[in-house]
């Protein structure tokens, strides 16, 4: 009820807006009609009390007033103009109080109402807008209680009318003052609110991004206490790293309990408060990190490798530890299986190093003595009667002695040290009825000597593979068609141009030895020269109605004292008009002018290259001119043909001798 009546007079001092005004103009809504319902109310008691005494003027005057109080009242919930009641009050009021100060009212009383209209005025208009009605008020005052016969006011006693003069200036000054003073101070309010909204909207700026880096940091940050427990915020990252689940698992002093040896754990919150002591020098606290790495099993029953940073800072007097941790997990088992590696890569390379000195036979034979023993050793371990564990320690002992023997006495010293350290280990519980602890930790042992075996199985086995390649490998002259075929392969997946090669007229059973590189390298050059500037893309081919691939073909034929080779592509060929705009760019004088069938030869010039840009391939003006010229050097000679739009072909001359 007392809710509902409160929206109700909320509504009504509102004159029904909704909007939120701001602050002085709302305290000004406020003012004004609750002036107006008080002076209709007031205005009513009077109009009725004079018209019971018989005072009909009076009465009359004070119930219009009235009236034209309930129509402002309304015509501000209508209309919503608050600016109308802010200046039609102050004449209103003026009008009314110098009607009852120029009547006299009982009693002389009329007057005392002025001295409120300096308060109203002031306030609903400002000191100065105000300031100048309520001047205007006490000039109309003063005329018309000293103009003589003017009013019935001029009856009034002299002390009485300088009094009332005086103090309405009095309160006029003070409202003038205190409007001043209030004015000046909601500035100053309003000028903190901004800075206020200001900083606030930096602070949650800050935090958002605070925030942002909580939520997305990979590591785990946090702050530690004096007491050792995890306060304040952390970011996301580190319940996830710590395997923690709920607010219990927080105290970081004993996180580590059960994980860590007592006398460790013990050390570490040593190591903590240490941070508290202002005369410990914080290098020295970071060269002694207890949790610098570290494997624990988190409380999920997961084995994590974990880095902890340490250092103490200060905040609003307090002394804190900022911790981060990281998780190391996959770092150090990839760093694990790396060293692994390179171990199994040194120790195979010992193993090599010492396998080619040893007699192949005698080899064999190790290997077979040394598989038999060891899968005697295993047979015994897996039994289960009593009876054969009672001299297992020294059929175990004398299998490993015997598999080292025969490794150190061909030569296999590297694998003879790794079943010598098996072997101290073993002579210890000799005599001795194993339990089961002894048993798994010979057996894993076992197991390790037994890779190391297999290891050098395989190297032999590699080697073995490798002679019988080497061995069947007598045809040298291939190695011309493999570059060649795979170079084929190569641009066409970096250049994405579909090619085939046809090979079936390069008999290469002539070539001499001393022109196999020469061939191998001119052939890899024409190949690169027909992908960057000859072989056309699909899509092209189709619109100059070729087949979609690209053929090159490369002939090799005896012919007397030389060898000719030809390689051939059916791609753009040559354009003689762009070799001869191309010639007049680069100046290079007298080849302008000549025939085409000649021109053709430019591209044997150093330098010279169609080529829009330089790549990986093309594009310098080299490859064809070293071409020329080596081929020259071996006494041969090179020729070029071409059809522009058909395609190009180079002749080759070598000498056979």
């Amino acid at each position: 009820m007392a809710s509902r009546f409160q929206k109700v007079l909320t509504n009504i001092l509102r004159s029904g807006i909704q909007t939120t005004l701001e602050a002085e103009d709302e305290i000004r809504l406020l003012f004004i009609n609750s002036i107006i319902l008080v002076g209709f109310l007031a205005l009513m008691v009077f109009a009725l009390r004079d018209f019971f005494a018989g005072d009909h003027v009076y009465s009359l005057v004070t119930a219009s007033l009235a009236f034209i109080v309930a129509c402002l009242f309304f015509f501000i919930r209508w209309t919503k103009l608050v600016q109308v009641g802010l200046w039609f009050l102050p004449f209103l009021m003026a009008a009314f109080y110098g009607y009852l100060a120029a009547s006299g009212g009982a009693g002389t009383s009329g007057a005392l109402w002025s001295f409120s209209y300096p308060l109203v005025a002031i306030f609903l208009l400002g000191y100065r807008r105000g300031g100048l009605f309520t001047i205007g008020y006490v000039v109309f005052l003063g005329i018309v209680l000293f103009v003589p016969q003017l009013t019935p006011a001029w009856n009034m006693e002299l002390d009485f009318k300088i009094r009332t003069i005086g103090t309405y200036v009095v309160i006029s000054i003070f409202v003038v003052e205190f409007e001043y003073i209030r004015l000046q101070a909601q500035r100053e309010i309003e000028r903190g609110r901004k800075e206020l909204a200001k900083t606030t909207d930096a602070l949650l700026a800050e935090k958002s991004q605070t925030d942002g880096i909580l939520h997305n940091i990979r590591e785990g940050i946090f702050l530690v206490d004096e007491h050792l427990r995890i306060v304040g915020r952390h970011s996301d990252s580190l319940t996830q790293i710590l395997d923690l689940d709920d607010e219990t698992s927080w105290d970081f002093s004993t996180y580590f309990d059960g994980k860590l040896p007592e006398k460790e754990v013990q050390s570490l919150r040593d190591y903590l408060m240490m941070f508290f002591q202002s005369q410990v020098r914080p290098e020295l606290l970071q060269t002694i990190n207890p949790l610098e790495t570290i494997k624990i099993t988190t409380p999920r029953g997961r084995l994590k490798t974990l880095a902890f940073t340490f250092a103490a800072i200060k905040l609003e007097g307090r002394r804190f530890i900022l911790a981060s941790v990281r998780d190391d997990t996959l770092t150090a088992e990839l760093n694990q299986k790396l060293k692994e590696e390179e171990d199994k890569a040194a120790r195979q390379m010992r193993h090599l190093f010492q396998i080619i000195h040893v007699r192949p036979e005698l080899l064999v034979q190790f290997l077979e003595d040394a598989t038999d023993e060891i899968a005697d050793i295993n047979r015994r371990l897996k039994a289960n009667s009593l009876q054969a564990q009672d001299d297992l320690m020294e059929a175990f002992y004398q299998g490993v002695h015997a598999v080292k023997g025969n490794a150190a006495l061909i030569g296999l010293t590297s694998f003879s040290e790794r079943v010598h350290d098996l072997e101290n280990l073993v002579k210890d519980w000799r005599g001795k009825s194993p339990d089961w602890r002894e048993i798994l930790t010979l057996t894993i042992e076992l197991s390790k000597i037994q890779a190391e075996l297999e290891e050098i199985q395989a190297l032999i086995q590699r080697m073995s593979t490798f002679q019988k390649e080497m061995a069947n490998n007598t045809e040298p002259q291939d190695l011309v068609v493999m570059t060649v075929e795979r170079a084929v392969q190569r641009l066409t997946a970096e250049t994405g141009v579909q090619a085939t090669l046809d090979l079936k007229d390069f008999v290469t059973d002539n070539l001499p030895s001393g022109h196999r590189k020469l061939v191998k390298d001119i052939l890899v050059q024409f190949i690169r020269n027909s992908f960057v500037h000859g072989l056309e893309p699909a899509e092209e081919r189709q619109a100059r109605q070729k087949p979609l691939t690209g053929k090159i073909k490369i002939i090799c034929q005896d012919r007397g004292p030389f060898l000719s080779i030809s390689y051939q592509d059916d791609g753009r060929g040559l354009d003689p008009g762009r070799l001869r705009q191309t010639a007049i760019k680069k100046s290079l004088k007298n080849w302008d002018t000549r025939p085409d069938h000649e021109i053709l030869a430019l591209i044997f010039e150093n330098g010279f290259s169609t080529a829009a840009e330089v790549s990986v391939h093309a594009g310098r003006g080299v490859g064809l001119g070293l071409v020329k010229t080596r081929v020259e050097a071996s006494g041969g000679k090179v020729s070029v043909r071409s059809a522009s739009g058909q395609g190009i072909a180079f002749d080759i001359e070598l000498p056979k001798g």
